[in-house]
């Protein structure tokens, strides 16, 4: 049951489909299958589908890139492919919404990034800012929301997006391997890192097509962006390094910088954060060390 009062009245939908199955996705499933929707899930590996069977995800093997191809029509369809710098997303994206042409799911959300906003020099951002990435990768973005959008105007395609911040939890705690190993950190230390807990991330991607507006776009973040060093700082903390001293190292990239609102999230979704800022997030992932008060 989603935790702002509200939830899936029985027999109102019956199946997702997830077109992607990385670790949001494998997640997304489990929550969709404990409610007790059928979940379909792509793949375009032969070897992974043994995993998604155990996962009780039903398998459908698909090559974004290799059209045509043929999708289940679901009640809801998630579209969480990875960005990269090259043309694979926005190709991924144009294919499913050429199969979906004769055949609509219900509500069809994309999972895109708050990496389409760019620098913003430390400010603010909220739905309403302007999409200003000049990195390949941020552009790629933006090429493949503008994809959605253009089907949305022009054949009422029933979309929702969502960008997501950078998402930790179980098995996945950024930076956590190179202070094990004292590597080089890679940033600016100055600049804001936004992020969400996977266990905050997946009740509200499971309530965006129950309350989410078609053509409408929701930032999905927690409520406290942190700078860089003082993340890194509280992560050593709880990893017990004592002698925290890191060396900084300048992306190859352009350095970005900017704070991600979450107040249209919260009026329009109306749940509760488990871990509305990366403290308590990180003390649930590593309980063992307490953080050193400031």
């Amino acid at each position: 049951m989603l935790s702002n009062g509200n939830q899936v009245q029985e027999g109102a939908i019956g199946s997702v489909l997830l077109i992607g199955c990385g670790y949001v996705g494998i997640a997304l499933a489990r929550g969709w299958i404990e409610k007790g929707l059928t979940v379909y899930g792509t793949t375009r590996r032969a070897e992974k589908l043994p995993f998604l069977r155990e996962e009780g995800i039903r398998p459908l093997l698909v090559d974004l890139l290799k059209p045509p191809f043929v999708l289940p029509r679901t009640d809801w369809t998630y579209f969480m492919v990875a960005g990269s710098h090259d043309e694979t997303l926005p190709r991924a994206m144009a294919n499913v919404l050429a199969a979906f042409r004769e055949s609509v799911p219900t509500r069809f959300i994309y999972t895109s990034s708050t990496g389409v906003y760019g620098d913003y020099g430390g400010a603010w951002v909220d739905e309403s800012s302007p999409r200003q990435a000049a990195h390949p990768s941020g552009i790629r973005l933006i090429e493949t929301e503008d994809l959605l959008f253009s089907a949305i105007e022009e054949r009422q395609f029933p979309a929702i997006l969502t960008r997501l911040s950078g998402i930790y939890g179980p098995d996945r705690l950024p930076g956590r391997d190179r202070l094990l190993n004292k590597s080089v950190l890679r940033g600016d230390p100055n600049g804001y890192l936004n992020l969400i807990h996977l266990e905050d991330l997946i009740p509200h991607l499971m309530a965006a097509p129950l309350f989410g507006k078609i053509g409408d776009c929701y930032l999905l973040t927690d409520d406290q962006p942190v700078l860089r060093k003082e993340y890194y700082e509280a992560l050593a903390s709880r990893l017990g390094i004592s002698d925290f001293e890191p060396t900084w190292a300048a992306l190859d990239s352009a350095a970005t910088s900017r704070r991600c609102r979450n107040q249209k999230m919260k009026a329009q979704f109306k749940l509760d954060l488990a871990y509305p800022s990366y403290r308590e997030g990180l003390a649930a992932l590593l309980p063992g060390e307490p953080e050193p008060t400031r």
